[in-house]
């Protein structure tokens, strides 16, 4: 779509990401452990391919769903707490990212979220994606 929007003369520029992924690598356990680093060069390739390195991107972290839940011998959820952790991980350390919250939300069948509540969520992004887009303020030297 962007290349058809291009060949008709509108100027195009991806101005931020959003991300809300992630149950899928946790109901498919083995890629769980990848997540983190599979996220991080999914936002590398995006930022290549339609932004700069700076541009900013923000992720919502999964909900801990029942379906992807499976129980460790010692107790822990796993491998949904391996992606949310990856989730936290990369959202706090990835130059202009970001993650947000949305476990205070109810969801209606373990892992979707209401109409009310899917607007709820696009007011978190947009606060989270305004915050990163604020121009910084130089370092005193």
């Amino acid at each position: 779509r962007l290349a058809e929007l291009r060949a008709q003369g509108y100027p195009i520029r991806i101005g931020g990401i959003i991300w809300h992924q992630g149950i899928d690598d946790a109901i498919h356990g083995p890629l769980a452990s990848h997540y983190a680093d599979n996220l991080r060069n999914l936002i590398d390739l995006l930022r290549l391919r339609y932004g700069t390195s700076t541009t900013p991107f923000v992720l919502a972290r999964s909900v801990n769903s029942s379906i992807a839940r499976a129980l460790t011998g010692n107790g822990d959820y796993a491998p949904m707490a391996t992606v949310r952790r990856a989730q936290i991980t990369v959202g706090a350390s990835v130059a202009a990212a970001a993650w947000i919250d949305v476990d205070d939300l109810p969801n209606v069948n373990t892992h979707h979220f209401s109409a009310a509540n899917q607007l709820v969520i696009g007011g978190r992004f947009g606060a989270a994606f305004l915050k990163l887009s604020q121009p910084r303020a130089p370092v005193p030297r």
